[in-house]
């Protein structure tokens, strides 16, 4: 309420004037600014508090006339903030790797222990842990061949008795038996493959005389041992048997050393203790071809051969020799020694070659020879006039020869 007493009516417009003022000019400080802001979907309700005000007008009379703001007024003030939120969905991806299959050679084995070799390396269990370990590290010798080997075990069998009596056991639903053995006697009763029965004896001793090998059927002389007993099953052969020794060549006393001129001196095949786990040429075609079979009743070594066999004579220069005599002498797959007699000759014909009527290695003629072949090792002799030379027809020469798709092999030998 205002009340008036005694105003003048041009002080009263002024007055009024000025609470007119003080009205607007608070009305408009309390109102929302104009301008852009961020949207947002949260809702704010904010009080405005308009301060209560009082003026005091001064009067002619003693009487004060005062002019009191209505009480505190509460504005609410709404402000709508939309915020946009935008979802993607990323399209699933599906990648697929896709793994080579490593083709595999599995032979499935049966594998006998000894009862000695229980008690020895103390139970059951222990023996068979360290013969899956052996096995396992024959396997790696195994490296560079088109094929994985694995050597999986179907049957465990304990016996007593002797070793070459269980070798000759059957092992129906197994490819191979491995009969293992410790002995303690002098002389061991051997072991490695036999052909007749799909069977190694791994049988280990150690005496004074033979040398720096280990006095345990798990050690790493044994285990490159069954390594190269194994590449026996495979088919491959013992290529130190083509050796001959210098005093058992009575033509010309030279030697031949398979070992010192084979492209890898320790393979498996010759001597594996050095470097186990090394492969020649000629070893790694036979198991190739072999393909993961045991060697049958016709080996791969008979059967990859040449057809043809040539001996072709020339002069230092090069130049072809019409006439030469060629002699050829086989020798023995045991003695090292080459035979007095020749088994063919001839001469040599205006292209100076010799071609030898048959086969030198007489593959399949007496089946009780070694890989069903006759001879790994060949002699020849070539005289001219007063001049001699000499050449050697191997059995790995004409498989590697053969391996490789020759129909045909030529051993060339120059006079002096």
């Amino acid at each position: 309420m205002i009340i008036m007493s005694k105003v003048p009516s041009h002080k009263l417009y002024r007055l009024i004037a000025l609470i007119v003022g003080v009205l607007i000019a608070t009305t408009t400080a309390c109102a929302p600014s104009v301008g852009t802001a961020a949207p947002d979907t949260s809702t704010t309700t904010t009080p405005i508090t308009i301060p209560e005000s009082t003026t005091t007008v001064p009067t002619t009379s003693s009487t004060t006339t005062s002019t009191t703001v209505a009480p505190t007024t509460t504005v609410p003030v709404t402000t709508t903030i939309t915020v946009p939120v935008t979802t993607t969905t990323a399209p699933a991806t599906t990648t697929t790797t896709t793994v080579p299959t490593v083709p595999t050679w599995n032979i499935t084995l049966k594998v006998s222990y000894s009862d000695l070799m229980v008690s020895k390396y103390g139970g059951e269990q222990n023996v068979k842990d360290k013969i899956l370990n052996q096995l396992r590290q024959v396997e790696s010798f195994y490296t560079g061949f088109s094929h994985v080997l694995q050597l999986t075990p179907v049957i465990w069998h304990r016996y007593s008795g002797k070793s070459d009596v269980e070798a000759n056991q059957p092992h129906v639903g197994a490819d191979l038996l491995i009969v293992y053995e410790y002995y303690n006697d002098i002389s061991p009763p051997g072991g490695g493959w036999d052909g007749s029965t799909h069977s190694i004896i791994q049988s280990w001793h150690n005496g004074p005389e033979e040398g720096p090998f280990d006095d345990d059927v798990f050690g790493a002389y044994p285990t490159a041992g069954l390594g190269h007993e194994l590449g026996h099953g495979l088919g491959a052969i013992d290529l130190y048997r083509m050796d001959v020794d210098a005093g058992s060549t009575p033509i010309s006393h030279q030697a031949y050393v398979v070992k010192s001129i084979a492209e890898n001196t320790n393979s498996m095949m010759y001597y594996p203790y050095d470097l186990p786990g090394q492969w020649d040429t000629y070893s790694r075609c036979i198991i190739e071809r072999s393909n993961g079979q045991l060697e049958g009743s016709t080996p791969v070594v008979s059967q990859m051969l040449p057809t043809t066999y040539k001996v072709k004579v020339t002069s230092a220069s090069g130049a072809s020799i019409n006439g030469a005599t060629v002699k050829v002498y086989p020798t023995g797959w045991t003695d090292r020694t080459v035979s007095s007699i020749d088994s063919m000759h001839g001469p040599t014909d205006a292209t100076g070659v010799f071609q030898l009527p048959i086969n030198p290695f007489r593959p399949m003629q007496d089946l009780s020879k070694p890989w069903r072949v006759d001879e790994p090792n060949n002699f020849v002799l070539v005289t001219y006039g007063s001049k001699t030379a000499y050449g050697w027809l191997t059995l790995a020469n004409a498989g590697v020869a053969a391996c490789h798709g020759q129909s045909d092999i030529i051993v060339t030998i120059a006079l002096p």
